[in-house]
């Protein structure tokens, strides 16, 4: 990372994301069973509480990556940010930054 000049990473989420409806089961081939236990029945649940889930799992990324040592240490001597946004293709590609601490306790909202 430090060769190659990278002063910033982001993360990018979005409420209309494929990926995670075929996680969530509605593709039962898919070995993600943690995540499908993290969420289970959020498929009967309003689109508010779908994209709290996107915010979620995008902070989540953010919070796993800003962990790993090279890149914490690159963080704290202030040479690299990690953001997470998430796109809202409903609301013309709205681009949503997002409070990182707040995303992540939605976990505890979700449940």
């Amino acid at each position: 990372m430090k060769q190659e000049k990278i002063e910033q990473i982001i993360i990018v989420g979005h409420y209309n994301c494929k990926i995670l409806n075929h996680i969530l089961g509605f593709n039962k081939d898919f070995d993600c069973i943690q995540l499908q236990n993290d969420v289970g029945l959020l498929a009967n649940y309003s689109s508010d509480r779908w994209h709290q889930f996107v915010e979620f799992h995008t902070a989540l990324q953010v919070r796993d990556l800003s962990q790993l040592p090279s890149i914490k240490e690159m963080k704290e001597k202030h040479e690299l940010k990690i953001k997470g946004i998430i796109v809202n293709e409903n609301n013309g590609n709205e681009v949503i930054e997002l409070d990182i601490p707040k995303a992540l306790k939605a976990n505890t909202i979700l449940n």
